[in-house]
């Protein structure tokens, strides 16, 4: 949607409701895994190297951690940081724990309420979020695959 308003076209509906910060990065403290729920939203980390031992998951120490940190305001429209991912984790978990490093870092806003969803008949995808649709050959189908971007 920034990418429109920035070239002035006119994009009907809603504005979006949610933003959040999604990234891969190091950490030099042990991050406390899992998903938590605050008046802002949702945040996770998790691990991105695991295995599971009888029938445990048990993580690597150390690695990459892969973030979602839900921002406070929508409508942020510039490249995200490693900065704006520091704030971001101190805000929720009061911590950044020694973020570095980051293998990439982005900004994903929630399109579902910013754009009329397109119906089964005009041959495109259910969008319920921001989605990338490669449509199937012909021959095999008419109904576009849906990918998250």
């Amino acid at each position: 949607m920034w990418f429109r308003k920035t070239a002035g076209i006119e994009f009907s509906g809603w504005d979006p409701t949610t933003s959040s910060l999604l990234a891969e990065v190091e950490m030099v403290e042990e991050p406390e895994l899992g998903m938590r729920r605050d008046a802002a939203g949702i945040h996770s980390l998790g691990k991105v190297e695991y295995e599971i031992r009888d029938g445990e998951v048990v993580y690597k120490e150390g690695g990459t951690v892969r973030v979602m940190v839900t921002e406070p305001h929508v409508g942020t429209t510039s490249e995200p940081t490693l900065r704006d991912l520091s704030r971001g984790l101190i805000a929720v978990y009061g911590t950044d724990y020694g973020i570095h490093s980051p293998t990439w870092i982005t900004r994903f806003t929630d399109m579902t309420s910013a754009r009329p969803r397109p119906t089964a008949t005009d041959g495109s995808c259910s969008l319920a979020m921001r989605r990338t649709c490669i449509p199937r050959s012909v021959a095999r189908a008419s109904t576009p695959v849906c990918r998250m971007r």
